[in-house]
């Protein structure tokens, strides 16, 4: 069977491989869909997307779609790729045809690969999903590309890019002097042995040198320029709009993952603005010499083409294994920081139960594929290396063969070989540089794509609200609110919840049934998929991310705290938030006796706050909460982690605030002080009897 080549797109988080596959489809058929638009059509949430789905949204792009079952390799011999194949009870690849011994697949977690027969058995599971064009299909969109995606780049430099390009063009007349003045120096005054005529051609010489080294420190200099607003410019527009993404863009991407992304952004301002940008300034001078080769020999600027050419031929049939290759190490190196984030995150409950050497096993091998695919890269860099300067060496000893030739038969002059030998390495050497390049480029296509993910997903929504001044009552009020993370699985179902002003609630429930996603929707992290949520009486979707920042406080059990003060811990670095509000929150989270003996205010928190005690660190987390004088509270299984009297005497500190306050808890202890008490079941709010405390 013939293998059918399709289109390389990879996904970037372990959830999204089914809209990853589906997108590799439409894309053979031309049919090109961004990978945000397709997870929205698939509706991929935190537990991925399933068959059913993937199968609708096929439908809505004008493709037919069937899924079936298949019971060994032959019947797949028997079949059209591409085929979407469920793979490992877990994931999705492309089937592209069968080969001698090997079966070619197409995986959105890392390209183009191919597996043996016996690793095929262990993964397929014998699902298939069939899809083909149908009457309603059209083409759409074209494949991303590398140039347009670094042109956005240089966006606002081109007064920077009009002066290297005005000091590349003035370049090529005094590399082009010195070419002439080399002939002449030869065939007229070193072989005649016009000694008078030395000295000059000497000055004129050093004339030209010099204007060369000054040229070349202006472009220099104007490269460095671009390179640093790049690096300025790229950096803060990259982090201002991962501020602005929405909370779910996190929880399904890993830390480290991210945080190498941003570093991948200095990467490509250091390739567009020094190798790129001079390569390219370099192929503008390129048509020049060439005609000037021409002039001085046809058939030796004919041999230099060749070679040009041939080396050209050799890149583009390395090209597409060298950006897959690329773009898997990438998305692996990515996950394996992210990995080694969470260990060190992790490291004193790997220590408690005594799981070093499970993370460390994890680890390695995580680290072992990267080798391999630094490796692989490794390969064909020197392939991309090697060849064009072994056909540079080859080329070179051909022009002197066959200039010698001519200089014998008359019809070459030896200072004209020599300029010509000049000429070549000014000829030859932009295309060396591209060839170095083109490695290059295929590694940084891998950072685009993955940067490209973060410019091209949508921002919060929230942000789009305009502030008001506006001042709420302190209620909040729920209306037949529906959530689900999927189509598939709705979590609430029709939810009515009313807390007045100043009031107290508790919601009680199993884990897994939804409490936490109430709290998210109040606080605006999520969105609902149905009903609507009011504070006071302002809709909560007109309500901007500040002014709902000032009203709400939440705490959650996961505490955060990093290197700095208890003041900076505490404020936020807002200073808005005084001393005495500080301070204030500190003794009704129970904590300030504490803060105090280890120096107030200025006492310093280590990293997840490991110098203080579990029960401390929650404590700073609901002051935190408290300082900010929020008129509604949002506790999340805040208080769960502390002893019961501690619990106890917070929450009636909270109730001495008159907040309005939601208890999110499963211990009967924090029920003392709430109004109301519900229990959510299956996505429904029921209310439970309370007796007086």
């Amino acid at each position: 069977m013939k293998r059918t080549r399709t289109p390389t797109i990879l996904q970037m988080e372990a959830t999204e491989c089914g809209a990853a596959a589906l997108s590799i489809i439409l894309a053979y058929y031309g049919r090109y869909i961004p990978l945000e638009k397709m997870r929205v059509d698939c509706g991929v949430s935190r537990d991925g997307c399933n068959a059913v789905m993937m199968l609708n949204a096929a439908r809505q792009h004008g493709l037919t779609a069937q899924a079936a079952k298949v019971d060994s390799i032959a019947s797949l011999k028997e079949l059209k790729p591409p085929v979407i194949l469920f793979w490992e009870f877990n994931h999705f690849v492309v089937f592209e045809g069968i080969g001698k011994e090997k079966i070619y697949i197409n995986d959105p977690a890392c390209g183009p690969r191919t597996v043996d027969y016996k690793q095929f058995d262990k993964g397929f599971t014998g699902v298939i999903l069939l899809m083909s064009p149908n009457a309603d299909f059209v083409p759409q969109g074209k494949p991303s590309s590398l140039y347009s995606s670094l042109r956005s780049r240089l966006s606002g430099l081109e007064k920077e890019m009009y002066f290297v390009l005005i000091a590349s063009l003035t370049l090529v007349v005094p590399n082009l002097m010195i070419m002439a003045l080399t002939k002449v120096f030869i065939d007229n005054i070193l072989i005649e042995k016009i000694n008078h005529w030395i000295l000059p051609f000497i000055s004129i010489f050093l004339i030209m040198i010099l204007a060369i080294g000054v040229l070349s420190w202006l472009q220099n200099y104007f490269l460095l320029l671009i390179k640093i607003k790049l690096i300025l410019i790229n950096t803060i527009g990259l982090l201002w709009r991962i501020m602005y993404l929405p909370i779910q863009f996190f929880q399904q991407r890993l830390a480290g993952d991210i945080t190498e992304r941003v570093s991948a952004n200095d990467r490509i301002a250091n390739l567009l603005s020094t190798e790129l940008m001079a390569s390219l300034l370099s192929l503008i001078t390129i048509g020049l010499y060439g005609l000037v080769m021409c002039f001085i020999s046809w058939q030796l600027a004919i041999l230099a083409f060749v070679s040009i050419g041939f080396n050209l031929a050799v890149y583009n049939h390395i090209r597409r294994r060298f950006a897959d290759v690329s773009r898997d190490f990438l998305q692996k190196n990515g996950r394996m920081l992210g990995l080694q984030m969470q260990g060190l995150a992790l490291i004193e409950d790997l220590k408690a139960n005594g799981r070093e050497n499970d993370f460390f096993q994890r680890w390695a091998s995580a680290h072992a594929e990267i080798i391999s695919l630094q490796q692989k890269q490794a390969i064909y860099s020197q392939i991309l290396i090697v060849i064009p300067s072994c056909t540079q060496l080859l080329t070179l000893s051909l022009i002197i063969g066959l200039g010698s030739w001519q200089i014998i038969n008359g019809q070459l002059t030896i200072g004209s070989l020599i300029a010509f030998q000049l000429l070549w390495h000014q000829f030859s050497a932009p295309f060396q540089s591209l060839f170095n390049l083109g490695s290059e480029l295929q590694k940084i296509k891998g950072d685009l794509a993955r940067l490209d993910d973060i410019n091209n997903h949508a921002p919060d929504p929230r942000f789009k609200i305009v502030s008001t001044e506006q001042q709420p009552e302190a209620s909040i009020s729920l209306d037949s609110i529906s959530f689900s993370y999927s189509a598939a699985s709705p979590i609430l179902k029709g939810l009515d919840l009313y807390i007045p002003q100043g009031q107290m609630v508790a919601i009680l429930g199993k884990s897994g049934e939804g409490k936490s996603t109430i709290a998210r929707l109040i606080t605006g992290l999520y969105q609902p998929t149905g009903g609507s949520i009011h504070i006071g009486s302002i809709p909560l979707n007109q309500i901007s991310p500040e002014a709902l920042a000032r009203l709400i406080a939440y705490v959650e059990q996961d505490v955060f705290l990093f290197p700095g003060t208890v003041r900076e811990n505490i404020s936020f670095w807002n200073p808005a938030v005084t001393d005495a509000s500080i301070e204030r929150a500190l003794q009704d989270a129970c904590v300030y006796e504490d803060i105090m003996q280890r120096g107030g205010l200025d006492a310093s928190i280590h990293e997840n706050g490991l110098n203080f005690s579990g029960g401390q660190r929650h404590r700073i987390e609901i002051a935190r909460a408290l300082a900010q004088n929020s008129p509604i509270l949002i506790l999340d299984e805040a208080t769960s982690n502390l002893e019961a009297e501690t619990e106890d005497r917070i929450l009636k500190h909270i109730r001495e605030r008159g907040l309005t306050a939601l208890v999110i808890t499963h211990r009967p202890s924090a029920l003392t002080y709430c109004e109301q008490i519900f229990k959510l079941d299956n996505g429904i709010l029921i209310p439970v009897n309370k007796e007086s405390p």
